[in-house]
């Protein structure tokens, strides 16, 4: 039997969460091997394979286990099996982040749906304010024509943010379809497999092998539709967002252009007593720039209490990550080089949802300096504008980490390194002579880390060894 590259059986076996203690290490008399194995059950268990993913606190209970019980194993072990244990807390501590990001999008999203409640009051006090200039000395004509005309575009605008929510609907039922034909195929396989079991019950000799063979195939067969499910189940959540993010724009859209229907009635209704509908629209504005600087208050606290922290603690979750897969790159290079790439790609989307917001944010402080009665609550639009820099630029430096972290790795996984920063890459890349076996194409489908994807292909890389070296 042809014999694998150390390469390969490293990569293999620490990523799907079956380890061996490299270099000839006697396992016996390694604290750290019990601990590695343990791990590597526990992570497997913990995120899939073959199986739904496990909750968000189990998850985390057995990310801190998986670190706590390595790192005071560690001291004193083998180098090889050091290297093993670093990445496996790598991605132990990868998982703590991906659920820190999870928080994260959520404090994200609050604070991007309470900027676009700002930019709506904000609109409603410019149209109010318009009013108010337009009947200082007043021809009704002229404004009746730029009323008119803001209102074509805004239901140019609307009939399009309209078109968009259509299809994200469309595509949320499609995926919602897609999911529950898991769960039916999922439901039919488990009927089918306790049938069958039953069967094997009352059965003897051959046929009741036959039947409970069966029934374990149809065991399988459930357990791939369940896990089909969960991961269609993430791509459901994410297009539901998207739907709920286009149902609020399309809201606030129809909001303004009923101000624009209302102002026109107001003017159109009589050409008396302009003076009068003056004081009344500089009261309607002075009630809107209050509704403004309420917004803008709230914003300053979901900023302060909620994005920022979240945001700090995921970065760092996933710095930390970056740093103990580092440690073991010297013995272990390609698994941890897939790791630093994921977390640095990961942290290259935090940066950028952050930048994103923040300057969007800056924008709204800089259109509002100078409206009469706003308080902005002690958001400065220069500072933040600052910020947003700094998010923006760290983004670019996470990406082009990331990228150079997949080139290191060698063989088919540096692919992945021109895909996310082809730029980059065209600049920084080399000739790589090693080649490392297909398994670094299986996994450089995703730069994400699956503890579960590799596990069947894992079993069998074990077949061979204990067949090329019995002890």
């Amino acid at each position: 039997m042809q014999k694998m590259g150390k390469a390969r059986v490293a990569m293999l076996l620490v990523s799907a969460g079956a380890v061996m203690a490299l270099g000839g290490c006697e396992r016996a008399d390694d604290k750290l091997a019990v601990q590695i194995d343990k791990a590597s059950h526990a992570m497997a268990m913990s995120s899939g394979s073959g199986r739904a993913l496990a909750p968000v606190e189990q998850r985390s209970k057995t990310y801190q286990s998986v670190i706590t019980d390595l790192s005071g194993a560690i001291d004193g072990a083998s180098d090889e099996n050091q290297a093993v244990a670093h990445v496996l807390m790598a991605r132990a501590k990868l998982g703590q982040a991906s659920i820190k990001a999870g928080e994260y999008v959520e404090d994200l999203a609050a604070l991007t749906h309470q900027i676009t409640l700002v930019r709506s009051s904000e609109a409603r006090l410019r149209s109010q304010l318009a009013v108010a200039d337009s009947l200082a000395g007043f021809d009704p004509r002229e404004t009746l024509t730029m009323i008119d005309a803001r209102a074509k575009e805004l239901d140019a605008e609307l009939a399009h943010a309209q078109s968009g929510l259509d299809e994200l609907e469309a595509m949320q039922a499609e995926v919602q379809a897609r999911q529950d034909a898991e769960d039916t195929g999922a439901r039919a396989e488990r009927e089918f497999e306790q049938a069958l079991r039953s069967q094997a019950l009352r059965a003897e000799g051959r046929m009741r092998l036959d039947l409970v063979s069966q029934a374990v195939s149809h065991e399988r067969a459930a357990a791939q539709h369940e896990k089909r499910s969960s991961e269609i189940g993430l791509e459901l959540a994410t297009v539901t967002r998207a739907v709920e993010d286009r149902a609020r724009e399309v809201a606030t859209l129809a909001r303004m252009r009923k101000v624009q229907d209302d102002t026109r009635d107001r003017i159109a209704a009589s050409h008396d007593g302009w003076g009068d509908q003056r004081t009344a629209a500089l009261s309607d504005a002075k009630a809107s720039a209050e509704s403004v600087s309420q917004a803008l208050a709230a914003v300053k606290v979901i900023l302060n209490d909620r994005a920022t922290p979240s945001y700090d603690a995921v970065t760092s979750a996933y710095d930390q990550a970056v740093g103990e897969a580092r440690k073991g790159q010297s013995a272990l290079r390609q698994p941890a080089a897939m790791v630093s790439g994921a977390a640095q790609q990961a942290l290259a989307e935090i940066h950028g949802g952050m930048g994103e917001a923040l300057g969007s944010l800056a924008d709204v402080l800089e259109s509002l300096q100078g409206m009469p009665d706003v308080k902005v609550s002690g958001l400065d639009a220069k500072a933040i504008r600052s910020k947003a820099k700094e998010a923006k630029d760290a983004a670019k430096q996470a990406i082009s980490s990331a990228s150079s972290s997949y080139r290191s790795a060698g063989g088919r996984v540096s692919e992945l390194g021109d895909l996310i920063d082809p730029a980059a890459s065209a600049a920084a890349h080399e000739d790589d002579a090693s080649d490392y076996d297909d398994a670094s194409a299986e996994m450089g489908e995703d730069a994400s880390y699956d503890d579960g994807a590799m596990v069947d292909e894992t079993e069998d890389m074990a077949d061979e060894m204990s067949e090329e070296d019995p002890g």
